[in-house]
């Protein structure tokens, strides 16, 4: 009859130690799934989404409450969308006000304004020498392999 182990002390313990540590990712990973009826239920205890939810909760909460027809979702629903944009566009608050020609207001997108190109400017002169030599570099493979094709040293 083959022996597995030649020691089997150590084979229990590490089989032990094993199963304790499946244990304990299951223990831990049960409270951290949260799901989108926590979300609502943060949203309805005091009308803000208090709690730091997952992105991927706040995706199904935002998706379950576009899918219900009840009116009282579309509140809910601004408030996931509100949350997400927070999350993803890195900005924090509410949304800001445009009041013209204030120019002491912080600026409505946390992307800087884009500028108008400049007059008589060309292409970055850097990418054209990259692609002239990557152009190089094609031509050169390409010729490699057709010349040993021709010579047999396949």
């Amino acid at each position: 009859m083959p022996k597995y182990c030649d020691d089997v002390p150590v084979c229990l313990r590490i089989r032990v130690v094993l199963v304790a540590f499946v244990a304990a990712l299951f223990v831990v990973a049960v409270p951290l799934s949260a799901s989108p009826q926590d979300v609502a239920s943060d949203y309805y205890a005091d009308g803000v989404i208090d709690d730091r939810h997952s992105t991927n909760d706040l995706l199904d909460a935002l998706e379950e409450a576009l899918d219900r027809e009840e009116p009282q979702y579309g509140a809910f629903a601004d408030a996931v969308g509100a949350e997400l944009d927070e999350r993803l566009l890195g900005v924090q608050g509410g949304p800001q006000q445009f009041v013209p020609g204030d120019e002491s207001a912080p600026p409505l997108s946390p992307f800087p304004s884009p500028q108008p190109p400049v007059p008589g400017g060309g292409p970055p002169w850097i990418f054209v020498v990259l692609a002239g030599m990557a152009g190089v570099l094609l031509v050169a493979g390409a010729g490699s392999a057709v010349l040993r094709r021709v010579r047999g040293d396949l």
